[in-house]
């Protein structure tokens, strides 16, 4: 795992930034699995400003989401969808977008679509933060994680997440532990408030369910960044 520290959040989202887009201008026909939330806002921002201030072709870019809330609708300000087409799909072009609808009729035939999907373009890059309770996406801590894109019951710490504001959301759709730990490349962000705890966790390098970002220890080319004024090595 390759392991970089930022002095400041500001830092963190340039390196975040130069990470994506190296591979946007690198690879042919990226596929990159995106995550929402605080981590990545700025990076995002200071991404879609590159790109259009350079006039960097995003064309041949196809993008998969993570994660998506149940029971909002994704027209809704608190949704990952919402968030996504805000921060990045309304502002640059692209060629293809994945996207979880957790508000489909047939959630299984949604899920098994985005499975096909990502079976003929695997993702290139995922973009993960560290949850305060250690998930990735929405794999949260339990006895038994599963490998495949699933509807999960959310950990009280997540109910609690700060996209949700007002709203009780228990469960979410995500993709599964395999999808994950598939991607070619990994981008792991460790920024935000209350989660020295957990990331102190991570570090003893312990594979563990009750602590699913523990597997990406087992992944062979992770990029960890690490926002070091919040986490001091």
């Amino acid at each position: 795992m390759k392991i970089s520290y930022a002095k400041n959040y500001q830092e963190l989202s340039e390196l975040v930034k130069n990470e994506i887009l190296k591979e946007i201008i690198e690879n042919n026909e990226p596929n990159i699995c995106v995550a929402t939330g605080n981590s990545v806002t700025c990076a995002y921002d200071l991404l879609t400003k590159e790109i259009i201030d350079n006039e960097i072709s995003t064309n041949h870019v196809s993008f998969t989401k993570l994660d998506e809330w149940c029971n909002l609708k994704v027209s809704s300000q608190e949704s990952c969808e919402y968030f996504i087409e805000n921060k990045l799909l309304n502002k640059i072009s692209y060629n293809n977008y994945y996207s979880l609808n957790a508000d489909a009729s047939d959630i299984d035939g949604e899920m098994n679509r985005v499975s096909q999907l990502l079976s003929n373009d695997p993702i290139d890059l995922c973009i993960l933060g560290l949850g305060k309770n250690g998930h990735l996406g929405l794999n949260e801590p339990c006895d038994n994680l599963i490998a495949e894109i699933h509807v999960a019951k959310l950990d009280e710490i997540t109910t609690h997440h700060s996209m949700l504001k007002d709203n009780f959301v228990n469960s979410g759709v995500t993709l599964g532990m395999r999808n994950i730990l598939s991607a070619k490349k990994i981008l792991f962000i460790v920024a935000g408030e209350n989660k020295k705890e957990i990331y102190e966790k991570f570090l003893e390098k312990n594979i563990t369910t009750s602590l699913p970002a523990s597997f990406l220890w087992l992944h062979n080319n992770v990029t960890m960044i690490v926002q070091n004024d919040l986490f001091p090595i």
